[in-house]
């Protein structure tokens, strides 16, 4: 069962872009939201530290955020943008006054992996001390590939990437993990592992830009399993999205949340069943929630605020 936690993302002039908004679960997600406001009193009781002799990375992250106040804590859950071509200082005071846990690369960054090492660089400077930064992308390929140049293969889409095998996605996938890594990024947000439901052109987020690795849920599962896979094998975390998919969907998150609306997507079925399959295997960094609102699981709530999704069924 995975855990959940929620994770901020201030996206102050991402709107220009287009940009999905949402959150994630199992380790996180992206919501609008403001730099947040601190008080002067805010320690938290400590919880019980676990044994020092507990050295895998759960105990050493439960040691860590039990010794944090509570605006720390609240920091930690933030994702803070950096747009292409803006400066990293821009962020200084926000990553360090706030206690900032992760930022995003956005946009068209253009001119090579160097360019995005000092930029990575920069912002690990700015993190409060022993605290390093999640800093993630979208690199899925094709269409939606926002590093490139020098450093980063131009990748196929996801559609290209599902003709693969699952042998040789993994291999390819290592690969650009590892020009992700050796630029400073640590999390991937891909892979995508909704299924189109009918014809992909009718369907805006995903099929009409080829972000799905093909019609077949169960191929879905395997081709994202093995894009998980390789990002691991490169230390690099991935970001399953946008659960529990975005195939069936009417209209674009990437633009509104307002309407947008899955009426047949099920739990128990084929293509929330990809999601599962590829998080029960490989215990994913994230798990991306949907916008959407789904008419046959929770039609009070998109999914990103669905208790019944997340609390009842991640």
């Amino acid at each position: 069962m995975a855990t959940i936690c929620a994770l901020a993302v201030v996206l102050a002039g991402v709107a220009a872009y287009g940009w999905h908004v949402g959150w994630f679960a199992k380790s996180t997600s992206n919501g609008n939201t403001t730099t947040p406001q601190t008080s002067q009193t805010s320690a938290l009781p400590r919880a019980d530290v676990p044994s020092p002799k507990k050295n895998e990375p759960a105990a050493q992250a439960q040691r860590a955020v039990s010794a944090m106040t509570l605006e720390e804590r609240v920091g930690q859950l933030v994702m803070v943008p950096l747009l292409a071509g803006s400066d990293p200082s821009s962020l200084a005071s926000t990553i360090a006054d706030e206690h900032i846990g992760s930022a995003i690369l956005i946009g068209n960054w253009n001119t090579g992996a160097d360019t995005v090492k000092t930029a990575t660089a920069q912002l690990q400077g700015y993190a409060p001390a022993g605290n390093r930064l999640i800093i993630a992308t979208d690199q899925e390929g094709g269409q939606v590939q926002h590093l490139t140049g020098t450093g980063f293969d131009t990748m196929p889409s996801a559609v290209e990437q599902g003709t693969m095998s699952a042998d040789a996605l993994r291999q390819s996938a290592g690969t650009w993990g590892s020009q992700l890594a050796a630029a400073g990024i640590n999390v991937d947000l891909a892979p995508v592992l909704g299924t189109v439901v009918g014809d992909r052109a009718s369907n805006a987020p995903i099929g009409a830009l080829d972000r799905d690795f093909g019609l077949d849920a169960a191929g879905n599962a395997e081709h994202g399993i093995a894009v998980i896979e390789g990002l691991r094998d490169a230390q690099v975390g991935a970001a399953v999205k946008h659960y529990p998919g975005l195939g069936a969907v009417s209209g674009n998150t990437d633009f509104t949340t307002e309407g947008i609306l899955d009426t047949t997507t099920t739990l128990g079925g084929a293509e929330a069943g990809a999601f599962d399959q590829a998080i029960t295997k490989t215990d994913p960094a994230m798990v991306m929630m949907s916008l959407a609102t789904y008419q046959s699981i929770d039609p009070n709530n998109p999914a990103v605020f669905s208790s019944t999704i997340i609390d009842g069924h991640i």
